[in-house]
């Protein structure tokens, strides 16, 4: 029993690796590959994570393609607007950072759309760079760091 689960944890996380390189997953379930633990339940918490992992974020915007915004939200995240959001079935993120199963190193995979049942609950807040506006979304169940959308300033 203890090889099958092996095998399928394996198995997993090598879709989940290879997911970084292709574009377009789905996830139906947040929380399964958490960035931190436990759950965020406030902004305090959030700005706990991202003050202690700045080494994740920064090693997970490379593996993202976005190193050029490791700076900016360094500096512009302790001052930024933080909102509550919710997102349903079908809401696309451009890149997503987790840990499998909340563990070991940081990934990044790209083009992922929601496709569960229940709603996420989420903190966004967005930060400015070479005249564009990014915002991201943090989902409370699992803390993963999310590129929600870009836009043009």
């Amino acid at each position: 029993m203890m090889r099958i689960k092996a095998v399928f944890l394996t198995a997993v996380l090598a879709v989940l690796t290879a997911s970084t390189a292709q574009a377009a997953s789905t996830i139906t379930v947040i929380g399964r590959h958490p960035f931190c633990k436990p759950p965020l339940a406030s902004v305090a918490d959030l700005k706990t994570m991202m003050a202690t992992r700045t080494a994740d974020v920064e090693l997970g915007l490379r593996k993202a393609g976005y190193p050029e915004l490791a700076q900016p939200l360094k500096e512009q995240f302790p001052s930024a607007f933080i909102r509550s959001g919710v997102y349903v079935r079908g809401t696309t993120f451009k890149w997503m950072l987790f840990k499998g199963w909340g563990t070991g190193p940081v990934l990044a995979a790209a083009d992922i759309t929601y496709d569960g049942r229940e709603t996420v609950t989420a903190y966004e807040f967005s930060i400015d760079h070479d005249q564009k506006r990014y915002t991201f979304a943090v989902p409370l169940k699992c803390g993963n760091l999310a590129l929600l959308e870009v836009k043009e300033l």
